[in-house]
């Protein structure tokens, strides 16, 4: 009987675990690399490794590329706090590349890897001398755990303290232009969006190599480049994209029931060249019933549709004879 409860409850552990797959929580937050020696920090976060009865680091291991190490028997876990070991907590000689390196913790159900410099796939320069590799996390309140979310380059070691935060941090400015050298507005960089000349700044970045930064219009991925962020100083780089990029305005309408007109919001990128506009408003039949001119790349037109009777019409913008695209609206 004791074997056939042990075997169900094995069981049920699996099926909890197949349907609801452990993310681990990372450990390895921060190194530092002086000459021939490391300097690391480790943070356990209480529940999630409690939950699993571990209490030291006998089964833990630090590797790099050339070299594998344990730690010194005995050494016990701190919870919930920052840990920082150094070569003297090893057993045997730790060794590393300054210039290049896979610094690895393993251990139960961890694999945390910082990778820098020359390495394939490096996500950070070599750190410089006084310069840390640091993590920074997120909290995550659904499992009450912090994540890494990638790591940077900290102008001053933070050691012992703030183990999921990067104090250092960068920018990437640049120009966005086509073909034929015009500048492209409205273009999506992270966050930030291209001026009327192009310009874009990016701050507040974390230090790091980016492998792919994307440059986007409406969800859609234009141009792909790689960069590297640098504590405290500012990346420039001008973007040429290979084909003429073709700017769409923008219109749309607001109708207002309760007082017998319509508004219509009106946006021509700086690109969109032209000399004249208007808006073009149609009855179901295809008969044209007004038109309203545009002579501003901005505008905002009031449209007063107190003879027009109720049903749907159709409006669109013509720039210099080309229409762009049609749009129903309903008159009530």
């Amino acid at each position: 009987m004791k074997k056939s409860i042990l075997l169900l409850l094995i069981g049920m552990v699996a099926k909890i675990s197949l349907s609801n797959p452990i993310i681990v929580p990372p450990v390895l937050t921060e190194v530092y690399l002086d000459g021939n020696e490391i300097t690391i920090e480790l943070y356990f976060q209480d529940f999630f490794w409690e939950m699993w009865d571990l209490s030291n680091l006998d089964e833990f291991e630090l590797i790099s590329n050339s070299s594998t190490v344990e730690f010194a028997e005995g050494i016990d876990i701190v919870f919930n706090q920052e840990m920082v070991l150094d070569n003297s907590d090893f057993v045997g000689t730790f060794t590393f590349d300054p210039n290049g390196d896979n610094i690895m913790l393993v251990g139960p159900m961890t694999y945390d890897n910082f990778t820098y410099g020359n390495q394939p796939f490096a996500e950070v320069v070599a750190p410089q001398p006084g310069q840390s590799i640091a993590l920074l996390g997120f909290y995550d309140p659904e499992s009450g755990y912090y994540y890494g979310a990638g790591i940077g380059i900290e102008n001053i070691p933070t050691l012992g303290s703030n183990a999921w935060n990067v104090n250092s941090t960068g920018a990437l400015e640049g120009w966005i232009y086509d073909i034929n050298n015009q500048p492209i507005e409205g273009l999506q960089i992270w966050d930030v969006y291209s001026d009327e000349t192009g310009h874009f700044l990016c701050n507040d970045l974390l230090c790091k190599i980016y492998h792919y930064i994307s440059v986007r219009h409406n969800g859609n991925s234009l141009y792909t480049f790689q960069d590297t962020i640098y504590p405290d100083e500012i990346s420039l780089i001008n973007i040429y994209l290979d084909t003429t990029f073709v700017a769409i305005p923008e219109y749309f309408n607001y109708p207002n029931p309760m007082y017998g007109f319509t508004s219509f919001s009106v946006n021509i990128p700086p690109q969109q060249q032209f000399t004249a506009g208007y808006l073009s408003i149609y009855d179901m039949t295809g008969k044209q019933i007004d038109r309203i001119d545009i002579n501003r790349r901005q505008q905002e037109i009031t449209w007063n549709r107190t003879d027009a009777k109720p049903g749907i019409y159709i409006y669109n913008l013509v720039l210099d004879g080309e229409t762009y695209g049609s749009k129903k609206m309903i008159v009530q």
